[in-house]
């Protein structure tokens, strides 16, 4: 399993973009795909060193962070949202189901979204554009607003909450480690089962696509039954998903429009002036 650090995304990154660099300048026509493939994942890594150092450097920011925690806590109960500690009581009994959501919480995130990536710009490159921007605009968003602490309900013992993960060795939040314990809001692990939930189902369509779905459903309970997250955590991430998708699909159309305009001009160009054959622009 991937457990990385900001210093080696980093270095991943830089492997990438001078491979990418080097087929460049090769010429090789056969490595296009290679070519191809460097550039996409330089920026990517890229994009998730910079969320990954981000989180470091806001280790120190803690000012508020309880009293953030109690406003989402009160927030909730105001709007009769179910109790974070109700869910976390349906499986405190079962310990080997514990020790599976910790699991999921601390690993399925990063290599779930890692393998979709890939296979989203091997398989299905026509909607590889945009799960690319989602993803790196929706990151950094969420990193952005992280900056603002808040304190997960697994640091509210007093309240019911029992962090599950340290109780079984399994926490990622070591003293060594590189996430960030109070950014808690929004949830970046939502919000990328999110994106993976919908764009695989809308890849692949309703057979298999509730493979993708049942992923989100997954992650989502795993961040509240871990105590790692409130339910206002995931649905501002959702909702940061919701908006940037919300300004790039008009965009991702008005490009594809115009480079199908493009492709017709071109294929126009090679045609005798008086052909009846020219296909009709989008």
């Amino acid at each position: 399993m991937i457990q990385p650090s900001w210093q080696l995304s980093a270095s991943i990154s830089l492997v990438l973009a001078v491979l990418w660099v080097a087929v460049s300048v090769s010429g090789v026509a056969s490595l296009r795909v290679v070519k191809a493939f460097a550039l996409e994942f330089a920026v990517l890594v890229g994009v998730f060193a910079v969320y990954q150092h981000t989180a470091y450097l806001a280790r120190g920011k803690t000012a508020g962070a309880f009293s953030n925690g109690m406003d989402i806590w009160h927030l909730e109960r105001a709007l009769h949202l179910p109790s974070e500690v109700w869910v976390q009581h349906l499986t405190l009994g079962w310990p080997d189901v514990v020790r599976a959501t910790n699991w999921y919480y601390a690993y399925m995130h990063l290599n779930v979204m890692t393998a979709f990536v890939v296979w989203m710009w091997w398989r299905h490159r026509e909607h590889y554009a945009l799960l690319r921007n989602t993803v790196a605009i929706t990151t950094l968003t969420c990193v952005l607003i992280q900056m603002v602490p808040v304190a997960p309900p697994r640091m509210f013992p007093d309240l019911g909450f029992v962090d599950t993960a340290a109780q079984y060795g399994q926490s990622v939040y070591s003293a060594g480690g590189i996430a960030d314990q109070l950014g808690a809001m929004p949830s970046i692990h939502v919000a990328w089962a999110g994106i993976v939930g919908l764009f695989g189902a809308w890849a692949v369509g309703r057979r298999w696509g509730w493979v993708f779905i049942l992923n989100f459903v997954l992650i989502t309970y795993a961040v509240v039954a871990t105590a790692n997250h409130w339910w206002a955590d995931g649905i501002a991430g959702l909702a940061v998903m919701g908006v940037v998708m919300a300004v790039l699909i008009p965009i991702h159309r008005a490009l594809g429009r115009r480079a199908a305009r493009r492709a017709s001009a071109r294929d126009l160009s090679g045609e005798q002036p008086d052909s009846e054959s020219v296909p009709a622009l989008p």
